[in-house]
């Protein structure tokens, strides 16, 4: 008589699957086989057993590499999908931010130095521009970096708990 090794039933010994579950027994090698591996005859078992045990995620290192690089703690926290989607953001945001500095610029706008050039008319209404300009810019960018951080440390906090 044979036990199943995946539903526990018992059978003759000419039996080679398991009528209940569909396990096989043996091979004609006459080498048992475990739940959900192949018989060597190209079938495999329906039948699963995964007592794979995930090992938590830290909090920490989705902050630091949310920090280094932005979408790498959504990645992290298993989100491929939104870590890629607040890169291409943040890559996007950077573009528009250059893209309106240089709009900004009555003059000349100097990438490398990040200074306008312009006539001496409009000299101080370029500067007011741009000093409203940079402020507005930095606070969207530190609301979207604290975004950025609470989302990460979500998404690991939801993770650990599945």
């Amino acid at each position: 008589m044979k036990t199943c090794a995946g539903c526990g039933s018992i059978f003759p010994d000419h039996y080679v699957n398991c009528s209940k579950c569909g396990e096989s027994f043996k091979d004609g090698m006459g080498k048992m086989y475990g739940v959900g591996e192949s018989s060597g005859i190209g079938w495999t078992s329906s039948v699963s057993q995964t007592n794979t045990v995930t090992q938590p995620k830290s909090a920490g290192v989705a902050l630091f590499l949310e920090l280094l690089i932005p979408g790498a703690g959504f990645m992290y926290a298993r989100s491929i999908g939104r870590g890629i989607l607040v890169l291409v953001l943040t890559i996007v945001g950077i573009i528009v931010y250059f893209g309106m500095i240089q709009a900004a610029c009555p003059g000349y706008y100097n990438a490398s130095t990040g200074y306008c050039t312009t006539n001496i008319f409009v000299v101080g209404q370029a500067e007011q521009i741009y000093s409203q300009l940079h402020l507005f810019a930095l606070l969207i960018a530190v609301g979207w970096l604290i975004l950025r951080l609470y989302g990460a440390v979500r998404l690991v906090r939801i993770y650990n708990k599945s």
